[in-house]
């Protein structure tokens, strides 16, 4: 039995049978109300549920009504737009759970005597260009306002924001953040025009994303921590963090005008740190201790590194596209990934402490003259030194593990000695000047082994046998060449465009073809050999117990 005034029944605006009887029953409390509103509604002064609005509703108006005890959902999408084109809240003054309008064409809206809205609030892709907050205090939940036209947005008496803040989509200008001190989880600024964030006054210690703003600075104020920093695709020139101490997650500032960087007490970002694409010069890690997952610092214009307290980076260390001339890892003893400083202007590099790097050392398209991997005993990955226009000497020092390729191409290298260092697949020094290699101990390359274009006219494979693909030694001066040893290549072998004069082909088995054109050969003995492809030589050249020449070669 419903107490005196009050009624467990839904009100339907848009039945009459439900409006009588709620008009007959003189209550002022029902338990929900679909299809609003009615002159029944407005007589109310509690709904203990939900109010949702009818798709046909223009003017949302509340009248006696104080209390609604859950949702209040005026039903708009991108397919069909709501109609309503004003929210007047009179007296209601308390909304316990989500207030929704959106895709609507309210222009302004203003939540005049409501103190407290427990669930989100969702005013996203209407009209507004005015939100005033009169007096409420507090909201539970998340506060959309994306995809309107607000320039300036004040936020008045309203102290907490119980989740988050989203400020996306809008031609917003100015921040005003009155009484709001705490915002339970994170703050989204995007998309707008806004030229300055100052956080001054607000505690909040999850994330902060800034992005696609013509921001030009950002003040911390007494923020310590984040639980993540993304601050992308702005004007920002600085970035001073202040009083901030802790990253929880990832710290991003790529895509921005970064001149400088201040990382102020942070000790700890536990996720990855990116400044990609920015025009830094330098770059200082004061106090951190910890990147907890690689930093990226690649297309800027950094001429020094300090890593100061850094011991450790778990992840990648990608600083490729900058304008380091030498670089020191100071303190730092590991590397768990990719190590790229290609494309930059590098003529030393002291590795330290730093023993092991768990991925690939890129060192392409640097100022190298020589370089010496003292302390360095593995890269898990491949190690590719291209483009060293003008690096004559490589000393491998202690680094006897490389566990995938080599690549030293377009260089100026004349010989190189990779005794005592085991590679785990390809290796590739075209486009060099050596003259002499020395394979040291190693057995089996597990990929191809490019020696072209260099100036070789003997080679010698040591204690080689296996070569499983390509064994390419075309435009070098070789005058003759022994096979013997060798017992197995996976691939073709080109020998084209040498000065051999003779062959020594012993008894390796070649996947693949031989290509010998532009030598001085008159012959070619494969009497103790076996092929699995053609010949190709001038037809000048005689073959014996050559199971197929291909003269068209």
């Amino acid at each position: 039995m419903s107490q005196p005034g009050t009624s467990t029944d839904t009100l339907d605006c848009s039945d009459p049978v439900s409006r009588a009887a709620i008009s007959a029953a003189a209550v002022c409390e029902v338990q929900a109300v679909v299809e609003c509103c009615c002159e029944e509604f407005f007589n109310l002064r509690r709904v203990t549920g939900s109010v949702y609005v009818s798709a046909s509703t223009t003017t949302l108006h509340f009248g006696w009504l104080e209390r609604v005890g859950g949702d209040i959902v005026a039903p708009g999408s991108w397919s069909q737009a709501s109609a309503v084109t004003s929210v007047v809240f009179e007296r209601l003054e308390y909304i316990g759970g989500a207030l929704t309008v959106a895709h609507s064409q309210i222009s302004t809206i203003d939540f005049a005597g409501i103190t407290s809205i427990g669930g989100r609030v969702m005013l996203g892709h209407n009209a507004l260009t005015s939100v005033t907050f009169g007096q409420l205090k507090s909201i539970g939940g998340e506060l959309y306002l994306t995809s309107n036209s607000l320039t300036t947005i004040s936020f008045g008496s309203l102290t907490s924001i119980g989740r988050s803040l989203l400020l996306s989509a809008n031609s917003l200008t100015r921040l005003e953040w009155g009484s709001l001190q705490s915002i339970g989880l994170s703050l989204w600024v995007e998309h707008n025009d806004l030229t300055s964030l100052d956080l001054t006054g607000l505690s909040f210690s999850s994330s902060l994303i800034v992005n696609n703003n013509k921001i030009t600075s950002i003040n911390m104020g007494s923020v310590t921590r984040f639980s993540s920093f993304k601050v992308t695709h702005n004007l920002i020139t600085s970035l001073d963090f202040g009083a901030v101490t802790r990253i929880g997650g990832e710290l991003l500032a790529d895509y921005n005008a970064l001149t400088s960087i201040n990382f102020g007490a942070i000790t700890i970002i536990l996720n990855k740190l990116e400044l990609d694409n920015n025009a830094l010069t330098s770059l200082d890690f004061g106090a951190i201790t910890k990147v907890g997952r690689g930093i990226s610092i690649f297309n800027n214009d950094i001429t020094s590194i300090n890593f100061r307290s850094l011991t450790k980076i778990a992840g990648a260390l990608l600083a490729w596209s900058n304008d380091l001339p030498t670089l020191d890892f100071g303190s730092i003893t590991f590397i768990d990934g990719t190590l790229d400083l290609s494309s930059n202007s590098l003529t030393s590099i002291n590795f330290r402490g730093i023993t092991s790097i768990d991925g690939t050392l890129d060192l392409g398209r640097n100022s190298f003259t020589s370089i010496t991997f003292a302390g360095l005993t593995s890269v898990t990955g491949g190690l590719d030194l291209n483009s060293n226009t003008n690096l004559v000497s490589v000393n491998f020092g202690t680094l006897t593990s490389i566990g995938d390729d080599l690549q030293i191409r377009f260089c100026s290298l004349t010989s190189i000695d990779l005794s005592g260092v085991s590679i785990g697949s390809y290796i590739r020094l075209n486009n060099n000047d050596l003259t002499s290699i020395n394979f040291g101990a190693i057995t089996r390359i597990e990929g191809d082994l490019f020696l072209y274009y260099n100036d070789f006219t003997t080679i010698s494979f040591g204690s080689l046998t296996h070569v499983n693909g390509d064994l390419l030694l075309h435009y070098n001066q070789l005058t003759t060449i022994d096979f013997t040893g060798l017992q197995y290549i996976g691939g073709d072998v080109d020998l084209d465009q040498n000065s051999l004069a003779s062959i020594d082909f012993g008894t390796v088995n070649i996947v693949g073809g031989v290509e010998m054109s532009g030598n001085n050969l008159a012959s070619i003995d494969c009497a103790t050999m076996t092929i699995g492809g053609c010949f190709c030589a001038e037809s000048t050249v005689s073959q014996s117990l050559c199971s197929t020449v291909c003269w068209a070669c």
